[in-house]
């Protein structure tokens, strides 16, 4: 009888803790689809990596690996991007990106766009649902699971009813005997659930999952969905005793009768038992409210830019964006290109080369992850993004800038030579060592690059040889400045050709070098440029003082 209370107890308490939940949830989705919504939920990518883990390949080689992921700061745009309301959702978002693989549903989208009343109740069930760092549901589902029952729990948990046996003998005897019996049970469950933390956090995540995804289901009328959905019955059964609060190790009194109980352990290990049956149906659910989540962030991100496009992908090999800008930049110039031949990109020190190059990767990357880019349009076919740009040195391992920027050209070659359709974006080539054999070797680089029809190459750089030199399959383009007074400025617009203009120096006077710095740099330079370059200046003997 004593148990049956405490078990409607916590039934009760469960009831109105959902219910505050429910209309906490409530208020939050509206505010998520306000005009003026910014997302304050920072991603740290090394919690959200399980997924691609889990179901990487032996093709991993064409996904966008760590040292491109490092030069084009996808960490920034990932947070960017993200308005995921889940764990799995940014799991999934992240394997995409990765793998440049796409589960935007467009028509999903548009029902969501104009279906206000829909997304709202959908966006509610996924704030219940909320974030949990370091989840890695997909576990449950990737790998072999066995049932495992503890049978001790549920020894440990029979042993307060059974105390009331005592009652027969000695009330004094049945309460020392069930205070030192409940005292046991809460320190083991207390140090149980410390070293079960990470697993008890996970499972019942997943519950909270499989437990709101009754809603969707209903929305979706998918047959596929609603047979695992039925299948999955007992562990929606148990979801629904799951609090949270238990699990953030606070001592309160509704808490303390579930250590009596063991109740979190003994639901822990039952739905471990209900998983390792249903793996093929809790893959099925978690990977349709995955991608829901990821069309809601990706239409709630769409509405924060001013423009943007759906990126049309052509079987051919077409290459083309117009007025695009770098997506954390959205405010930026945009600059428009039609992919023909490779590209030398030259330009003056912050006049917009890194950037442009930046930009185009990460549109080509977002174009096939999130079927999105930030231009007014873009035709593309699925190709592979490689780059070489943000190259340093390593102190520890004794590893010099130009060892370190000839392994990171070498992984491109590798990746070139199994002929992928692939965009390769290196920023100054191989500037760790001397001109001559820099010039030499990029130009044998350029060279190689041009006997693969399926490279698209861009090369930004300061050397205005390799431009001058007019590589067969390479095409000029710059950026440029002018000065004004002595303000210099930039117009940040691509355009065809060599730069002809340099600012470096000019630079050094902004920012207040000596005097004389200055006017012997420029006096330097220009001797420089009367013999027709550096090399000349030493060939003819020339001297600078």
């Amino acid at each position: 009888m004593v148990f049956w209370l405490i078990l409607s107890a916590i039934v009760l308490a469960q009831s109105a803790h959902n219910l505050f939940v429910k209309r906490k949830c409530k208020k939050r989705s509206f505010r998520f689809w306000d005009k003026d919504y910014h997302n304050q939920h920072l991603v740290t990518i090394s919690d959200i990596k399980h997924y691609y883990e889990n179901h990487h390949n032996d093709n991993c080689s064409l996904d966008v690996d760590e040292t491109t992921w490092s030069d084009l700061e996808l960490d920034r745009l990932f947070n960017r991007i993200n308005y995921c309301h889940t764990s799995i959702g940014e799991e999934y978002l992240y394997n995409n990106i990765k793998k440049r693989e796409s589960v935007i549903d467009e028509a999903l989208i548009e029902k969501l766009e104009t279906d206000k009343c829909s997304r709202q109740r959908l966006t509610q069930m996924f704030q219940r649902t909320g974030y949990l760092e370091g989840s890695d549901t997909s576990a449950f589902f990737s790998r072999r699971l066995a049932p495992h029952i503890k049978k001790r729990y549920l020894y440990c948990a029979t042993l307060p009813i059974i105390c009331f046996l005592l009652l027969l003998i000695s009330m004094k005897v049945w309460l020392l005997t069930t205070i030192a019996v409940s005292l046991f049970n809460v320190f083991y469950f207390y140090r149980t659930k410390l070293t079960l933390e990470y697993e008890l956090n996970r499972v019942f995540y997943l519950a909270r999952l499989l437990k709101g995804s009754a809603l969707y289901i209903k929305w979706k009328k998918s047959a596929n969905l609603t047979l695992s959905y039925k299948r999955l019955l007992s562990f929606r059964l148990l979801a629904f005793f799951f609090n949270r609060n238990s699990l953030d190790g606070g001592i309160n009194l509704f808490n303390v009768f579930r250590g009596v109980f063991l109740f979190d352990l003994i639901l822990y290990n039952f739905m471990l038992g209900s998983i390792a049956k249903k793996q093929s149906d809790v893959a099925i659910i978690w990977h349709a409210l995955a991608k829901l989540d990821i069309n809601i962030s990706v239409c709630k991100y769409r509405e924060t830019l001013s423009f943007y496009a759906i990126p049309v992908f052509s079987d051919v090999d077409r290459f083309l964006f117009k007025e695009m800008v770098h997506p954390l930049t959205e405010e930026g110039v945009p600059n428009s290109l039609t992919w023909n031949d490779n590209i030398i990109l030259t330009g003056t020190n912050s006049a917009g080369k890194s950037t442009f190059i930046k930009a185009l990767a990460l549109n080509v990357i977002l174009a096939q992850a999130i079927n999105t880019v930030v231009a007014e349009k873009a035709v593309l076919n699925k190709i592979v993004v490689q780059t070489s740009m943000a190259i340093k040195d390593d102190l520890l391992t004794g590893e010099s800038f130009f060892v370190a920027e000839t392994k990171s050209i070498r992984r491109l070659l590798t990746l070139v030579a199994k002929k992928q359709p692939t965009l390769v974006i290196m920023d100054e080539i191989l500037k760790g060592t001397n001109a001559n054999e820099r010039i030499s070797a990029s130009l044998a680089l350029m060279k190689w690059f041009n006997q693969f029809d399926e490279l698209k190459v861009c090369i930004a750089t300061h050397d205005l040889m390799l431009a001058e030199v007019g590589m067969r399959g390479f095409v000029n383009y710059h950026f440029s400045n002018k000065v004004v007074g002595e303000q210099i400025e930039f117009d940040y617009k691509l355009q065809k050709g060599i730069s002809k203009t340099r600012n470096a120096i000019g630079i050094l006077a902004a920012y207040d070098f000596p005097a004389e710095v200055v006017m012997e740099a420029k006096r330097i330079s220009k001797l420089i440029d009367s013999v027709g370059g550096i090399d000349n200046v030493v060939y003819r003997r020339t001297y600078i003082k």
